[in-house]
């Protein structure tokens, strides 16, 4: 995922913030990656759920400006069932 689609994404037009979404990025990367392993970025079927999951979590973070999760956040029963999709790429042949 870039920076420009990012940016896009929380309408975002001016470049204050780029270093700090830049980071976010890699953050949310690192975070689904730990969550439910690398194995689907092997499999194109799987890249657009992961795309808007990993928006998802990165509007959240930037929203907060944290890269923690507080715990006031409710778990989103979306991202939930995505994890659990993403997760299953690696028993898919």
């Amino acid at each position: 995922m870039t920076l420009q689609e990012v940016k896009e994404y929380l309408r975002i037009d001016y470049e204050d913030d780029d270093n700090y979404i830049s980071d976010l990025i890699e953050v949310s990367d690192f975070y689904i990656d730990k969550a439910v392993g690398a194995e689907y970025k092997s499999k194109p079927a799987y890249e657009k759920i992961a795309i808007l999951v990993q928006k998802k979590i990165i509007k959240d973070m930037y929203d907060e400006r944290s890269t923690t999760v507080t715990d006031r956040t409710k778990q989103s029963i979306i991202v939930t069932t995505i994890f659990e999709n993403l997760e299953s790429a690696q028993w898919e042949t």
